[in-house]
């Protein structure tokens, strides 16, 4: 093992409406996905989503799409500041906006 293993992002648990949950941090290879919201044309909310799906693929590998799909805007706000925070990405660019989304949508202003 080398020391740069002490440094590894570890996984956060989570209680979300009474269920604990362990987050786990995307890896290098997923930082693509990150650095592709940037790049593309593609809406930010479209990448989220999939950041989402995956992250909560490694948290329980059974979950279907159409299971985060149904979970209300409450309940989405608070896994995605969980990966990011997981992540170690603070609140700002990216994240920021999909929160803000999150925030008008729960509304009803958007």
């Amino acid at each position: 093992m080398s020391r740069f293993e002490r440094l590894a992002a570890k996984p956060k648990e989570v209680t979300i409406e009474g269920e604990t949950f362990l987050i786990y941090p995307l890896g290098m290879r997923d930082v693509k996905m990150f650095i592709d919201i940037q790049k593309s044309d593609k809406a930010q909310d479209e990448f989220l989503a999939e950041i989402m799906l995956k992250t909560l693929k490694m948290t329980d590998p059974e979950v279907t799409e159409q299971e985060i799909e149904r979970l209300p805007m409450g309940t989405l706000r608070e896994i995605m500041e969980a990966i990011y925070e997981v992540n170690g990405l603070k609140e700002e660019g990216t994240k920021k906006e999909f929160l803000e989304k999150i925030k008008d949508a729960q509304s009803g202003t958007a």
